[in-house]
């Protein structure tokens, strides 16, 4: 990279610090750099052509200080990962809307919803001093669901747009179903009840997604 884009400033780390404090490093690092706009973006996933010119249409045409997300593809297909998603604050869990549909049978408009994945996000750097970057207390999982939770209770809105695609290697680092993806899932579905409920709602609704668990390994 340095030898091909001589021009191209990088910061090297050196060490794996996870998503969260991963991107917190790096809006440290251009705290005081005069720009407006972070693109989030997955080292995982290819993107197309007009990719950022739609994003930036819809960004002047809902509302500057908004989250934006693209609709993700898996790689090499035209099946959906997610084109929007919703999340149950009680319970915890959080879903992608679309998952392993096509768009020849189902389609997504440009619309409000509940989380953009942090594998594609579109946010002003104002909003994530105010927000004041991803929680670390995530290690893996739930950093996007919680930073758009937290967006929402300010009244910011966030968006899924429907023109606006990019294709994503899913799971690329721990692979799509290991049990390794799965505990680092559960452990952020637990810290995400945990801190938006208080002691006796946590409780109860442990007890409750401990009997779900079944159910959530097939869904």
């Amino acid at each position: 990279i340095k030898a091909g884009f001589p021009n191209i400033v990088i910061h090297e780390i050196k060490e794996n610090l996870g998503y969260a404090k991963g991107y917190n490093y790096a809006f440290d690092i251009l705290k005081n750099e005069e720009f407006i706009y972070y693109l989030i973006l997955n080292n995982d996933v290819i993107v197309n052509k007009y990719f950022l010119s739609k994003l930036i249409y819809n960004l002047d045409k809902y509302g500057k200080q908004n989250i934006y997300g693209s609709k993700i593809y898996y790689l090499n297909s035209k099946k959906i990962w997610y084109a929007g998603g919703y999340y149950n604050t009680f319970l915890g869990f959080a879903r992608h809307r679309g998952i392993n549909k096509y768009e020849s049978n189902y389609s997504y408009k440009t619309h409000k919803t509940g989380y953009v994945s942090g594998c594609c996000m579109l946010i002003s750097k104002n909003l994530i001093e105010e927000l004041n970057g991803f929680d670390e207390r995530y290690v893996m999982y739930y950093e996007d669901v919680d930073l758009c939770y937290r967006a929402s209770k300010l009244s910011y809105d966030i968006y899924v747009i429907n023109n606006c695609y990019i294709n994503h290697e899913v799971s690329y680092s721990l692979g799509n179903y290991s049990l390794n993806k799965l505990y680092k899932k559960i452990c952020s579905q637990i810290k995400f009840i945990y801190k938006i409920n208080n002691i006796f709602l946590f409780i109860l609704s442990l007890t409750i997604n401990i009997f779900c668990i079944p159910i959530y390994l097939i869904s």
